[in-house]
């Protein structure tokens, strides 16, 4: 018997700094029982499975529950928070080298006029209007002052407003059954191309706000930009290499599936350590894995039940957590949120429904790649987090950019199925797939 034991009169609620273990497993035990309850009550409704992750922390945190006497620091007592939070990023740092992962390239090279100009231009119109909302927004919802601090705010709510969640995409293209259309081979290969480029402004921006100084900014994008050459000159054939003489087939054996594994800690490493998100080695360490359908295919079976079903829930429940709607009391701070909402949409829809028109596509279909390309979700929240851990935004202004991406990936399904439903949609397209990308080889 410990001295820890409910046996020895010692709650098992109570946060122990030596063995926290006890309190971690209850925490992850609740948000997996109120996230799940929540999706059977949505998935009925097209919400994706994240929408159902950040409720469950928006029930169990500070906007609901938290209001309960003595609930949150007995269930989520401030010193916990770091664990669970560790914890989960470990998910979400494997979570992005999936993304990385199923991300086709090829799909942006075969479809590249199109793509290139549905994800510029979807990124475009959002970020200057972005921009020139975040002016005002600043005083407001800005964290710190100084020029410094308002150049990278203006920067992370254009790119925030601007980005397109690539994994949503996928799953909602799936589920709409318009994969193998037109409309989900330019939407996919837009995703990808915005997804790189979005990451990587973002990675700049957060160097931004890391810096205590330009010259320090600078050594931390050289530094970048030092591990991206390495990973793609140096890192991707050596992987190339070993898959071709440790793997007799496409599928990964133990000895492969390590290396892949340490490869992704160690560029996520040498991210955290000059000043970025680990996240953004993932997601570079994702890209550099030799494109093998099966090698992909295989990965992401082993790797996504856990990730999605046991250490993602956690990471969005803390962002539920992190979130204080009651927080959000006066008029301005509700004229900014549904600002911020009605910029993100309408100006994502228009940007990408111009860029495909341009393309010769016909209207119900540009409308429908407008309104994919505004879809938030998991990418947008995972840059949310990421921006409140920097000291970018304060809470306020968190709590307002939670409600926006809920809001937009809420809508994104329902309103595609009903612009562009299934009597409306043309021919098929051939498709082939690294593992969630896509290319188009023939038309039927």
């Amino acid at each position: 018997m410990t001295s820890g034991s409910v046996f020895a009169g010692t709650s098992p609620l109570q946060y122990n700094a030596k063995d926290p273990i006890t309190l971690l497993l209850f925490q992850v035990i609740l948000i997996l029982a109120v996230s799940n309850l929540v999706h059977l009550l949505l998935r009925h409704l097209w919400q994706p499975r994240v929408i159902s992750e950040v409720i469950g922390g928006l029930l169990l945190g500070p906007s609901v529950m938290g209001h309960i006497p003595h609930f949150t620091e007995t269930i989520f007592p401030a010193p916990s928070i770091p664990v669970l939070t560790s914890t989960s990023t470990l998910g979400l740092i494997f979570l992005m080298f999936l993304v990385g992962l199923e991300v086709d390239l090829s799909a942006v090279r075969t479809n590249a006029k199109p793509a290139i100009m549905v994800a510029v231009f979807g990124m475009l119109l959002p970020f200057g209007l972005g921009c020139a909302l975040a002016v005002g927004m600043f005083e407001h919802f800005g964290a710190g002052e100084g020029e410094g601090k308002f150049g990278v705010f203006v920067l992370f709510i254009g790119l925030a407003l601007s980005i397109t969640a690539f994994p949503i995409l996928a799953r909602i293209l799936m589920d709409c059954n318009l994969l193998d259309t037109p409309v989900g081979v330019i939407s996919l290969a837009a995703g990808v191309a915005n997804d790189v480029i979005g990451w990587s402004l973002l990675a700049v921006a957060v160097a931004l706000a890391s810096a205590g100084s330009g010259l320090i900014a600078l050594y931390i994008i050289l530094a970048c930009a030092g591990l991206v050459l390495l990973m793609l000159f140096v890192i991707k054939p050596c992987l190339a290499c070993a898959h071709t003489n440790l793997t007799m087939t496409d599928s990964p054996n133990d000895l492969f599936t390590l290396l892949i594994l340490i490869t992704v800690l160690c560029s996520s490493f040498f991210t955290a350590m000059i000043g970025i998100h680990p996240i953004f080695g993932a997601f570079l360490a994702g890209l550099v894995v030799p494109s093998r359908p099966t090698l992909t295919r295989t990965l992401t079976s082993h790797l996504r039940p856990l990730i999605n079903h046991i250490l993602l829930p956690p990471f969005f429940a803390t962002c539920g957590l992190a979130t204080d709607i009651s927080s959000l009391t006066s008029a301005i701070d509700w004229a900014y949120v549904l600002g911020i909402i009605l910029v993100a949409f309408i100006a994502k829809v228009l940007g990408g429904f111009c860029a495909a028109r341009m393309c010769g596509m016909k209207a119900r279909e540009s409308w429908t790649v407008g309104i994919l390309m505004s879809c938030k979700g998991i990418v947008e929240i995972i840059a949310l987090n990421v921006a409140l851990e920097k000291g970018i935004v304060e809470g306020r202004g968190y709590s307002a950019m939670i409600v926006m991406a809920v809001v937009l990936t809420g809508v994104t399904q329902p309103a595609v199925l009903w612009v562009y439903p299934e009597g409306k949609r043309g021919g098929r397209v051939g498709v082939e797939a690294k593992g969630g990308g896509v290319s188009s080889s023939s038309t039927t």
